[in-house]
C-alpha cells in the first residue's frame, strides 16, 4: 500500500457529512458503526478517498505544478480488512485532530489615553 496523506478541508468536510445522518459531520461514528459489512467498508473507503483528496486539492492550491494523486476505491478494495481498517484509524484520527479547534486570545489594548 502506498502513503496515503490525508486532511480535513472545509471541502472535506461537506463530502463527509453527505455520509452522516442528517448531513451532521458530527455523526461521522454512526456511519462506521453500521452492522452491514458491505455498507460499512463502503462508508470507510469513502472517509479514506475524501480525506485523501482533500489533502491532494490543498497541496495543489498552495503549488500549481503539483501533480494530484488521491487514493482511489479501486486501490482500497485490494487492501486487506486490516489494512483498510489502519487507513480508517488515520483518517479519523486526521479528522479528530484538525476537527481540533486551538484559540489564543490575546487581552484587548486599552485605547484609553492616560492623562497626566
Amino acid at each position: 500500500m502506498r502513503e496515503i496523506k490525508l486532511a480535513r478541508t472545509v471541502w472535506a468536510n461537506m463530502e463527509l457529512a453527505k455520509l452522516c445522518p442528517g448531513n451532521d459531520i458530527n455523526r461521522i461514528n454512526e456511519v462506521l458503526s453500521n452492522t452491514d459489512f458491505v455498507a460499512q467498508m463502503q462508508s470507510a473507503m469513502r472517509i479514506i478517498c475524501i480525506m485523501s483528496e482533500a489533502y491532494e486539492r490543498k497541496e495543489k492550491s498552495n503549488n500549481p505544478n503539483y501533480e494530484p494523486n488521491p487514493i482511489t476505491e479501486d486501490e482500497l478494495i485490494e487492501l486487506t480488512e486490516e489494512e483498510i481498517g489502519e487507513a480508517l484509524n488515520l483518517a479519523l484520527e486526521s479528522f479528530h485532530k484538525d476537527g481540533e479547534q486551538t484559540v489564543i486570545a490575546q487581552p484587548k489594548k486599552s485605547k484609553k489615553k492616560v492623562t497626566r
